[in-house]
C-alpha cells in the first residue's frame, strides 16, 4: 500500500462557541478564544495551519446560500 502524503491542516466548523476555545488552544494563545469564536456560524469556521508544529490561522471559511468564501488571514 502507498502513502499519500499530507498537509498538517486542520480545519474546523461549525457554529458553537466552544469552537472558539478549541482553535485558541491549538493555537497556544488563550487570549484569542473570543475572537475566534465570533469565527463559528452555521456552515462557517477556520482553517489552521501548522508549520514546524506550531499553529497558525490560515483562512476563514464562510459558505453562503449560493456562493462560497474563503479569506486568508
Amino acid at each position: 500500500m502507498e502513502l499519500l502524503p499530507s498537509a498538517p491542516v486542520v480545519v474546523l466548523v461549525g457554529h458553537l462557541p466552544h469552537l472558539g476555545h478549541f482553535a485558541a488552544s491549538l493555537l497556544q494563545n488563550p487570549a484569542a478564544a473570543g475572537r475566534l469564536q465570533g469565527l463559528f456560524h452555521p456552515a462557517s469556521g477556520l482553517a489552521l495551519k501548522a508549520t514546524e508544529g506550531v499553529w497558525a490561522e490560515d483562512q476563514e471559511l464562510r459558505c453562503e446560500p449560493g456562493r462560497r468564501s474563503l479569506r486568508r488571514l
